[in-house]
């Protein structure tokens, strides 16, 4: 994978900007777009950093020796050139597990109907395309990440230790090896009070946020799912880092 920084655009001032994903196997056209979307990226928000690779599976291995498994996704967004195929859907998908909430565009190759069915937070433009036209998908996205609420619908989540946590899809998705680990509606509803939550829960806020007050309700009955929660999630549950708890209540560690 190969990192390049764009040349300063009208408004540098030496902060970084928009960090891009460009993922391309052809190398001549993959360079010159990368310096046509570092320029045309770059802003008052500081300078766009393109970064190159040639799949998405170089990509993520090399992200991962770089950030580590717990480690926050290195872009902002992705621009891959990819076919209208299960494969195409595949590599987004996997795109999307590793960083959650990443917008992706792919570049297919044009002719033809597209088939659709892409994965959440993944639009697609026929290739050939218009630099105008992809750096305006490419800023909508963008700008659709910043507005999205972070659990708003399915496919959209956060990042938990070593976990892809999507309480809308009741998933945990293990960032290194892509194993998905099913939760329940009580443990994604636990996990996504805790995450919404700036400071610790106690344990009769969570108890009336995610059970409401229904009778035979009782911290039991939290405690339970919570002991349950942490086997699923813990290296190891006897000392939890991920899901802790104080006297001000329980909270998701970093």
């Amino acid at each position: 994978m190969t990192g390049m920084q764009a040349s300063a655009g009208p408004f540098h001032d030496g902060t970084r900007g928009t960090r891009v994903l460009l993922i391309d196997g052809d190398e001549a056209p993959r360079r010159a777009l990368a310096g046509h979307l570092g320029s045309h990226l770059t802003d008052e928000s500081g300078i766009a950093e393109v970064t190159e690779a040639v799949s998405v599976e170089d990509a993520l291995s090399d992200a991962m020796r770089e950030i580590g498994p717990e480690g926050p996704p290195p872009w902002d967004i992705a621009v891959a050139s990819a076919l209208d195929d299960a494969d195409g859907r595949a590599q987004a998908a996997s795109l999307r597990s590793v960083c959650p909430g990443l917008p992706v565009v792919l570049m297919v190759p044009g002719g033809g109907p597209s088939r659709g069915d892409w994965p959440a937070g993944v639009v697609s433009t026929n290739r050939p395309v218009r630099l105008g036209v992809l750096v305006t998908l490419l800023r909508n996205a963008l700008t659709e990440r910043i507005q999205a609420t972070t659990l708003g619908a399915p496919g959209t989540g956060f990042t938990l230790g070593p976990y892809v946590c999507d309480p809308a899809g009741r998933t945990l998705v293990e960032r290194a090896s892509g194993q998905v680990l099913a939760l329940t509606e009580k443990e994604a509803a636990i996990l996504a009070c805790l995450y919404d939550a700036p400071l610790p829960v106690s344990r009769e806020a969570l108890l009336a946020e995610v059970w409401g007050y229904a009778d035979g309700v009782t911290t039991h009955t939290l405690e339970t799912h919570i002991h349950r929660l942490r086997r699923k999630i813990e290296a190891d549950p006897r000392e939890p880092r991920l899901l802790v708890t104080d006297e001000r209540g329980y909270s998701l560690g970093p």
